[in-house]
């Protein structure tokens, strides 16, 4: 990823399903192979308007659950995604964003800081990980004990250097970071986003190694407790992972664009040349498509969930 170097595991996330009756549908899904068994009354996540047309992979829809497949999370109309707007290119990617989010200066100091901070390679290692660890609480880091046993992403302990600088503030370090999304804008239309990324961020679903079949992920959800960086443009900063997502974001999403304008003036990263979009932590992801390219790169398309 340019001059970063690995982002050392983008994270493990919080599988989660939402209960509620199939919706009755008509209709046919996208083909499967054969019918597929009756989705159960209470199974699944709750349906939406035409269950048949929707995301049902399998037979084709009908009464309640049938199609036999996955159900997408409950959306109200106004939820339902519409397509997403994409670039021809970075440079006009940049060139959009940065007329709709503040450049660096009109942050507070002590925010513009932090995201420059976070850019760099010990910057976000330690403020993610962190949050991972605490699972997204982040009552845990009132407890002296705890941000003394934070340890990397391979579980190795912290020198005494990176426990003064970057873990014994790690409070100050995110409420200064979620002041930076509460600054920003909303995301004004549904956009698409990329991110390279490993088999660890779909842990919490079963991922346990490397040669993994990741077709398993399909239809799930799963919450990253981190922030998670993202690249604008079409192509990920990190594309040289394994495993390569489009992501999908809905108007109304906050987020911090971090790369400047066309020629990466005013950017708050202090690497402008990864196009970073920065999505808040606790962000939550349903899977809606898997496959593998021809390069063997596995390449899985995700939509973020509205709060």
């Amino acid at each position: 990823m340019g001059g970063r170097g690995g982002r050392g595991g983008p994270g493990p996330g919080t599988g989660k399903r939402r209960a509620g009756a199939a919706a009755p549908g008509s209709g046919s899904g996208i083909p499967g192979s054969g019918a597929g068994s009756a989705g159960s009354s209470g199974g699944g996540y709750a349906g939406v308007g035409n269950a048949g047309t929707g995301r049902f992979i399998g037979g084709g829809g009908g009464g309640a659950g049938s199609g036999g497949g996955v159900q997408t999370p409950n959306r109200t109309p106004q939820e339902q995604p519409t397509k997403p707007k994409t670039f021809p290119s970075a440079q006009q990617a940049r060139k959009w964003f940065a007329s709709i989010w503040p450049s660096k200066d009109k942050y507070e100091d002590k925010v513009r800081e932090e995201f420059a901070t976070y850019s760099t390679n010990i910057g976000y290692q330690t403020i993610n990980t962190a949050l991972r660890d605490a699972g997204g609480d982040i009552s845990k880091f009132d407890d002296p004990a705890f941000v003394d046993s934070l340890k990397d992403f391979n579980g190795n302990p912290y020198s005494d250097y990176v426990k003064q600088k970057y873990i014994e503030n790690i409070k100050e370090r995110i409420a200064n970071m979620d002041a930076g999304f509460d600054f920003a804008p909303e995301i004004p239309e549904t956009i698409q986003l990329a991110r390279g990324t490993r088999w660890h961020e779909f842990k919490n679903l079963g991922i346990t190694g490397p040669d993994d079949d990741l077709h398993q992920l399909l239809g799930k959800t799963y919450v990253n407790d981190a922030y998670t960086s993202t690249s604008v443009g079409g192509k990920a900063a990190m594309d040289y992972m394994p495993v390569q997502l489009t992501v999908t974001v809905p108007k109304g999403i906050k987020g911090v664009y971090m790369a400047g304008d066309a020629i990466h003036s005013g950017a708050l990263s202090t690497l402008p040349t990864e196009n970073e979009f920065l999505l808040p932590r606790g962000t939550e992801f349903y899977i809606t498509n898997v496959f593998k390219n021809d390069e063997g790169k596995w390449e899985i398309e995700v939509e973020v969930l509205l709060p």
